[in-house]
């Protein structure tokens, strides 16, 4: 069975939406796009593999902004991305070898604890100030290997994941 077109304007609307919860939280590009690429009559891999397509220059873009405002540590984001690239590679692999419905049961856990990790504190641990250079690089590749599967996977940005463990794990606020 074909899937039905979606129309041009539809998805200019869910990229706006999607625009906005990212830049404005940080997250929310492919938590929201998958959703309503799906609800608009796409196919769940299709909106998956898209969303992930599409979180590159809605993440550019945010970041461009936030690094004209002097907010951005371009080594801690190398870093992370660094591993997010490998991580998501793994992540789509394993994504496209899985069943709609595994997909979706993946999906709903990944928002599940999204919610969740919105919901408790995001507090620094006690001991993550005063990391060294190397530690903190090391800890930033693995918060991007593990937010990268995740997000291969479930076709999200990892916005959900890597604020909160680049707070909790590298000390910022």
């Amino acid at each position: 069975m074909t899937e039905p077109v979606v129309t041009p304007w539809k998805l200019v609307l869910i990229g706006f939406a999607a625009g906005i919860l990212s830049g404005g939280f940080g997250v929310g590009g492919g938590i929201v796009l998958v959703p309503l690429l799906v609800a608009v009559g796409m196919g769940r891999h299709r909106a998956h593999a898209t969303s992930l397509a599409s979180i590159f220059p809605i993440a550019a873009a945010g970041a461009i902004v936030f690094a004209l405002s002097g907010e951005v540590d371009i080594g801690l984001g190398v870093a992370v991305g660094l591993g997010g690239v490998v991580g998501s590679i793994g992540g789509a692999s394993l994504m496209n070898r899985m069943s709609t419905r595994s997909l979706s049961i993946f999906f709903a856990l990944v928002l599940l604890a999204a919610g969740i990790r919105m919901i408790v504190s995001s507090d620094p641990l006690p001991s993550s100030g005063g990391l060294d250079e190397l530690t903190l690089a090391a800890i930033a590749v693995g918060i991007g290997l593990v937010s990268g599967f995740f997000s291969g996977v479930a076709g999200v940005g990892g916005g959900g994941g890597l604020r909160p463990a680049t707070v909790m794990l590298c000390g910022f606020r």
